[in-house]
């Protein structure tokens, strides 16, 4: 935890298909998450994934 509302994360994620699950990554994974002062909606969250030398980046400002 960063602070009462921001917290970190670092792990694996697997990504792929939903239809064709045959095609999936187990790939690092690395982000935080903030939610809102009424600690019921995710208010902004900045999330990395890796694989090899790519990186995906999925986020939501504020």
């Amino acid at each position: 935890m960063m602070n009462n509302r921001t917290f970190t994360f670092s792990g694996h994620a697997w990504i792929g298909m939903t239809e064709n699950t045959s095609n999936e990554w187990n790939v690092s994974c690395s982000g935080t998450f903030t939610i809102n002062g009424n600690y019921n909606k995710l208010k902004h969250y900045d999330f990395y994934f890796y694989d090899k030398e790519q990186t995906i980046r999925l986020t939501k400002m504020r």
